[in-house]
Parts: structure tokens; sequence; C-alpha cells
């Protein structure tokens, strides 16, 4: 309950307008869960899945409008909420931005941040993970990739699926390649998954 709060709270503040369920509305619809009547926890669990659907498509309208290039911008918090509500919607929009980049100059300072704060893309598919995600990388490997997104789809797949179960995939990927170009990619995926997060160190 308190993520779910913590989530809307975030993404009211961003789009600066009021849901038709506020937050004492969600909070009525958690707490109708835990109802001994059926009729109530069923109409508590139709309204959390309407207000997840609305937190989604807001935040794909925010992407569909613009991508921001600073540290908490609305893209960037619209991502992060994408993320945070694990939204398979948003796999093949996030896949297909997955080296978008926040200037790390507009990162608050005094702080230590990990090297992949700045691809926001590839943290809200990492958050969201599962089979839709690898599938949607897979569909997206061919010759052309920058280096860089190469290595952000490798990340990805090492963080969601694990490095051997992730090279097991790239490797039959690997076999059923059409070109010498195609198998190329996929060996240099694999060496990129087996770095894991150091595969960040020559961005």
């Amino acid at each position: 309950m308190r993520r779910i709060l913590i989530s809307l709270t975030a993404l009211f503040t961003m789009l600066s307008y009021t849901y038709a369920e506020d937050l004492s509305s969600v909070e009525g619809y958690v707490r109708d869960l835990s109802s001994k009547n059926s009729e109530a926890r069923n109409r508590g669990r139709d309204k959390l899945r309407d207000v997840r659907n609305n937190v989604v498509e807001s935040c794909l309208k925010i992407l569909r409008a613009e991508w921001g290039q600073s540290y908490h911008s609305p893209a960037h918090l619209a991502v992060e909420q994408l993320g945070e509500w694990r939204s398979r919607e948003s796999i093949p929009l996030l896949v297909k931005n997955i080296d978008w980049e926040i200037p790390k100059e507009t990162l608050p300072v005094g702080k230590k941040y990990p090297a992949w704060i700045t691809y926001p893309c590839a943290m809200a598919l990492n958050e969201i993970g599962g089979r839709e995600v690898r599938l949607a990388i897979l569909r997206t490997v061919e010759v052309g990739k920058s280096d860089k997104t190469l290595k952000l789809m490798a990340w990805v797949l090492h963080q969601t699926e694990g490095p051997a179960v992730a090279i097991m995939f790239l490797g039959a990927q690997k076999k059923s390649a059409k070109t010498p170009g195609e198998a190329e990619l996929f060996e240099r995926l694999v060496e990129y998954v087996e770095q894991g997060d150091a595969v960040f160190v020559n961005f």
C-alpha cells in the first residue's frame, strides 16, 4: 500500500492535475481488499486496476508529447513510474528508447550514483522484467545498433534473466542467425552480458 501511495504522489505532482481518484479514495480501495464482503473486495480490486491503468496511460501520454533532457523532468518521472508500476504495455517504447540518456550534469550534487542512473528506460525495463522484456529486446537486435545500445540491452538481460539464462537465449539466437553479421551481434551481446555492471566502465 505504501508503495502505491508513494508512486501516485510522485505522479500527481509531476502531472499537476488531479485524477478522479484522489489518494484518500485509493486508500479506501486498498481497505476494500480486506473487506468481509466479496463485492467490496472485487470493487476495490477493480478500482485499483483502473487507477493503475490511468497512471500508465498518463505516463505514456507524457512520453508521446516530449522527452525531456534533465533529471526528474516530466519524461524522466514518467519512465520511472512505468517501471515502478511494471507496465508491460510500455515495454516496446522503453526498448526503443533504451539508450535515452539524462545528462550527468543535471543530477543533484552531493550524492553518489550508479553508472546506469542516467539511463531511465533501461532501469524501467529492469524493474518490469519478465519474458516480455527479453522477447522485445531480442526482436530489436539488428545490424546497425550502436555499441552503447547493445551494452544497455545486455545489461537489462543480465539483470532480468541472470547471466546464465541470458547467455543461453543469446546462444540460441546466434545459432538461428541468418547472416554472419547477426551472429556477430549476438556474440557481442554474450560478451557484454558476462561483464554485468562492469559494462558501464567504457561508456
